[in-house]
């Protein structure tokens, strides 16, 4: 399952079906459905890395921007990944 994009071409591949598991606990099934989908991404994804993009903001707002020795906070590089 997945997509990759080569130059002006995307090559998608499907898996087969993916059986959910079904235990009555509402809360246990979605967390282990979730991990599933997950490990379906993960080997897609660790076979070409680069294909990975994210749009939502996967990082919380609370973490302070990181800085290199001799830069302070507050700098245009922090304000350009906010």
């Amino acid at each position: 399952m997945g997509a990759a994009r080569r130059g002006y071409k995307i090559k998608g591949t499907v898996g087969p079906p993916m059986p959910l598991v079904v235990t009555g606990d509402m809360d246990v099934d979605r967390r282990v459905n979730t991990q599933r989908l997950l490990n379906l991404f993960e080997k897609e994804l660790r076979e070409d890395p680069g294909q990975w993009s994210v749009l939502d903001r996967i990082w919380p707002d609370d973490v302070p921007p990181r800085t290199t020795p001799g830069e302070s906070s507050g700098t245009p590089r922090d304000q350009a990944v906010q």
